[in-house]
Order: C-alpha cells, then structure tokens, then sequence
C-alpha cells in the first residue's frame, strides 16, 4: 500500500539474475490468446461499459473515482480530488517496477548511465524494484555493477527469451509457414546464416526488440513472478537531466490512467501499413480508428468510424512516442488488449514495419483514450534526454549529450561527477572504464556514483 514521506529502507541488496534457458515451460514463446466465446463475450461486455465511460472527450475527469477494479486495490489508500493538476507529491506504491532494455554486454555501459540518473533524479526516494531486460546474458561483474548502482533498490537482470538456442531456436519453433516467409524475406535458406545483426529488412536485433515490447514483455515470468502493476519504462539510451520535483507514478495511478507518456506524436502509421493496421484493429477491436489527436487537457481524442470509412479517409495515425511512458500492467494484459497484439503482429516474424509504439498506442487510443495523457500537457516536465531533445520535443533540441551535460551538469549536482565518454556521443560511466581495462581498480572511485 502507499506509503508517506518516510520509506522503508532495506539494509541489504537485492541480486536476482533470472535465466530462463532450459526452462522453456515455465514461459511459452510465442504466447498465444484463448479465444473461448465466454472470454469474449465477458471482453466485448467491459469494452462496451469503457467505451462509454471514456471516449466523449468533451468531458473532462474530475479525479474522484472511489475505486479502481484494475490495479487490484493499489491505490485505495491514495484517493484525491487531483483533478488534472500534476501530482507533485511523492509515494511509494506497492507494485511498481522500472524496467529497460539492451540486447547484451556490449550495451551495458548505455544501460549503467541511464540507471545511474535516474537513480539521482527519482529512484533514491523511492527505491522501485529494476528490471533490466536483455537478450544475450551480461557478465558477472557487469551485473554486479548494475547492483551496486542502484542499491538499495532490488535489480533483476532477465532474459528476454526462454530459449537456449537464441535466434536459431526462435525461428526453428515458427510455424512451416511463417519460417519460410521469414528466410524468404531475410534472402537466406536457413537460419545458421543469420545472426542478430543480419538485415533483412531492419537489423534483427531491434526488431526483436520491437516484436518482445510488442506482445512478450507483457506476461513475462520476471513482471508476473512480483505481481506487478505498473511499469515505467524508459529506453537504455534516456538520460534524466535533473532531480525531479514532481512523480510521475503518482500522478499516474491518481488519475486511474492506463499509460502516462512523455511525448506525443513520435512517427504515424500512414501507406500501405496504416491498410494493414485498420484491417487488424477491426478484427480485434470490431472498431475502426479513423483519427487521433490531442484533446485540450493533454490526453488522446479519438475519432472512429466503419472499416470502409476509415480506409477512404486518408488520414495518418499519429504514435505515442515508445522511450519513456508508464503503463499499466493490468490493462495491456487484458484478454482483447493481447489479442489485438496478435492480431496486429499477423504471421510476420521481426517485422519493422509493424513495431511496439503503434501495437501500444492503438488499444489506448480505442479503449480509453481519456485515461492516455501526455507528461508535459498534465503538467509535468521532467527533463529526459533521448537523441538529442529534451521529452521528444523536437523544438528542444540540445544537440549531442556530452556538450550539454558540459554545459548543464551543474543544474544536476547529484550527478556532476559522472565523466561522459568521447568515444560516442552517449553518456559512459567510468565504471565501464574499469571493467574495460582502460583504467585500473585502484584508479576508480565510488564518488563517481555515490
């Protein structure tokens, strides 16, 4: 339950490293929706009641519910009149865990920085657990590093897929069907020739990465074995500027929302993809997406019609931009929620086409648009860098990051200490530095991060 000013603070650490290879029953890989019609008819019948519930977007929330039926009771000891006025409040919720991801070792150093800031910026108060998410295992002392940073909040270092065989072995379970169409797509004639960073289209790696954020990520073993209910996430390569003076997860579950974003629009679904995707959103939802927008208080505005409508009015469909936003865990969990995933994916296996920001945005944007707002809009502006603008907006650009924190780091004392790395424009700890070779043991220093 909530807790006030003061937060427990555990004396010792927490270290998990979940590896899932070998054990592929305990995690089923691609999973798939049980459409039994007593499923559905349950579904279309909540669907029906949220619909009316949140899709006039002419009336503003009033932040008075009495009771939220979708996070289990969180936030009972938390209700307030908040209205839409950013909380800037601070409490520490049961059921919260902040979760990242890279693909393996080599990122680790991307991975250490953003932690490490955001531990400055929001986690010291209030120590969430930490999920990092990563498809080749780190090495020991680099998870040991990550611990260190962020202690005394709990870290779990887990694999993003159960299988042992990597890649391979992901592409040997697809169906007959879907493999050859994958190796047909990829110019090959069997897996033994791809690796993650084969192109075909779109580097594997991030494609995977789009396709684990897409359906995986929801009821992995890591999130479920915790019971958590919120996830705020933020991309390995986000780097907080500042100690915010305002919280987001508050204001999240205050306002009873399903996803809190920093930044609105981020690409579109237009061509012959925005074909594809009306076609699925209409045999997941039985509802067609013609147009979203902001609505003046900072959350979506939907506007819908037939497939046939929706089709001949050419309008691209904006995206909720995928860096950093808070979700809620028990709403993309929902049984039409994930079947619109699976539906959305179709047969293709790592398509870049079809990636995580349009397969979150639309299930917001048809089910409730009204509880889908935008930080800066509702008030709170936290600072994060992400390729060279601040919160994704394009008219904050501040160049790359080594110039800026230069030229800012006193703005952030917490953090000035931490030396930027020359080598790429992105923010490297001196810790990667030792476990690199490039500077000795002795030569480090925890004032870096303490």
């Amino acid at each position: 339950m909530a807790l006030g000013a003061a937060f427990v603070v555990r004396n010792e650490t927490s270290l998990q490293v979940l590896a899932l290879q070998g054990q592929p029953d305990t995690w089923n890989l691609p999973s798939r929706v049980n459409n039994k019609a007593a499923n559905n008819n349950q579904e279309s019948e909540e669907i029906t009641k949220e619909l009316s519930e949140t899709t006039d977007d002419t009336h503003s929330t009033n932040g008075t519910q009495t009771s939220n039926p979708t996070n289990n009771g969180i936030i009972k000891a938390y209700q307030v009149s908040a209205g839409d006025i950013a909380v800037r409040h601070f409490h520490r919720y049961d059921g919260v865990v902040i979760a990242t991801k890279i693909h393996g070792p080599h990122q680790f150093s991307l991975v250490a920085q953003s932690l490490c800031l955001l531990q400055k910026a929001y986690n010291a108060r209030m120590n969430y657990d930490i999920l990092v998410f990563t498809t080749e295992p780190l090495l020991k002392n680099q998870t040991e590093e990550l611990n260190r940073l962020v202690a005394p909040a709990n870290l779990t270092v887990a694999l993003d897929n159960p299988l042992p065989g990597g890649l391979q072995q992901l592409i040997d379970n697809l169906s007959d069907d879907r493999r050859q169409k994958f190796l047909k797509r990829c110019k090959v004639d069997s897996p033994e020739n791809l690796t993650w960073w084969s192109q075909c289209p779109g580097r594997l790696a991030y494609n995977w990465q789009a396709e684990f954020r897409t359906l995986h990520i929801w009821n992995h073993p890591a999130l479920l074995a915790k019971n958590y209910q919120f996830m705020l996430w933020m991309d390995s390569d986000g780097f907080p500027t500042q100690v915010w003076d305002q919280d987001p997860v508050a204001h999240m579950i205050a306002h009873n929302l399903v996803i809190l974003f920093d930044h609105f629009p981020q690409g579109k679904i237009q061509g012959t993809v925005r074909q594809t995707v009306l076609h699925r959103m209409n045999k997941a939802f039985n509802k067609t997406l013609c147009k979203l927008e902001f609505a003046k208080k900072g959350w979506l505005r939907s506007t819908f019609g037939t497939l046939d409508e929706c089709l001949k009015q050419y309008v691209t469909i904006p995206l909720i931009h995928g860096f950093f936003h808070i979700t809620n865990l028990h709403f993309f969990r929902r049984e039409i929620v994930l079947k619109w995933q699976e539906t959305f994916l179709g047969d293709c296996f790592l398509c870049r086409h079809l990636d995580d920001q349009m397969a979150v945005t639309i299930p917001a944007a048809i089910l409730a648009p009204r509880r889908s707002r935008d930080m800066r809009r509702s008030g709170l502006n936290l600072k994060v860098y992400h390729n060279g603008v601040m919160d994704g907006q394009h008219h904050e650009r501040v160049g790359g990051f080594i110039d800026y924190w230069k030229a800012n780091k006193n703005k952030f004392p917490e953090a000035k200490d931490i030396v930027p790395s020359r080598t790429v424009d992105r923010f490297v700890p001196i810790v990667a530095l030792r476990l690199s070779g490039r500077i000795s043991t002795t030569a480090w220093s925890p004032q870096h991060f303490a």
